[in-house]
């Protein structure tokens, strides 16, 4: 999470005056660096936010993690390392996601999931339309609940349907193999 990334969290308050921020690290209290917190609220302080930007201590315990996530209306994925496991995380609990879509694969995995979802609602290209995307679904409940319903109907048969995805995953990785496949025979024709 660089100095950048702060400039959006402070963005997005700015722009949605009934939100509050809630950054969670998740790491053992003793590997927060005091530097990025005191950045992150001197970033907020500045703009005239700090009061709707919290830092909570890391969980003691995994478990806690639904119910801090039950209070939440939005998660807001990292970027350029989206969050496979806190994305999976919010989609069982039912919440929307806004991430960016970068290049590389780690960046990628929230926008994954929310189109094997149907969604395409919080799927950002780039910094203004994360923003942008974070705003809409904080200040449009109609849509914000839309989405949600969406998760809830679709994450279990879609995304924790065990047994049931390995078959899928192996289709879709023999669709893949076929088609680089068939790109490299039309170049060596």
């Amino acid at each position: 999470h660089g100095p950048e990334r702060d400039r959006l969290l402070v963005r997005i308050l700015q722009q949605a005056p009934n939100a509050v921020i809630v950054l969670k690290p998740f790491m053992a209290p003793e590997l927060v660096q005091p530097q990025w917190t005191r950045r992150v609220m001197v970033a907020a302080r500045d703009a005239g936010v700090a009061d709707r930007l919290l830092i909570v201590p890391p969980l003691e315990h995994g478990r806690d993690l639904m119910d801090f996530l039950a209070m939440s209306d939005i998660q807001l994925d990292t970027y350029p390392y989206g969050g496979w496991t806190t994305n999976m995380e919010a989609v069982y609990a039912g919440l929307a996601i806004v991430t960016q879509e970068g290049e590389q694969g780690r960046s990628r995995w929230g926008a994954h999931i929310l189109r094997a979802l149907g969604i395409t609602a919080g799927i950002a290209r780039n910094e203004e339309e994360y923003v942008r995307q974070a705003v809409e679904l904080v200040n449009n409940q109609e849509l914000r609940l839309q989405v949600r319903r969406q998760i809830r109907e679709r994450a279990v048969s879609t995304l924790f349907n065990g047994a049931a995805a390995q078959p899928a995953y192996e289709a879709e990785l023999l669709r893949i193999y076929e088609q680089q496949f068939d790109q490299t025979q039309r170049v060596v024709q």
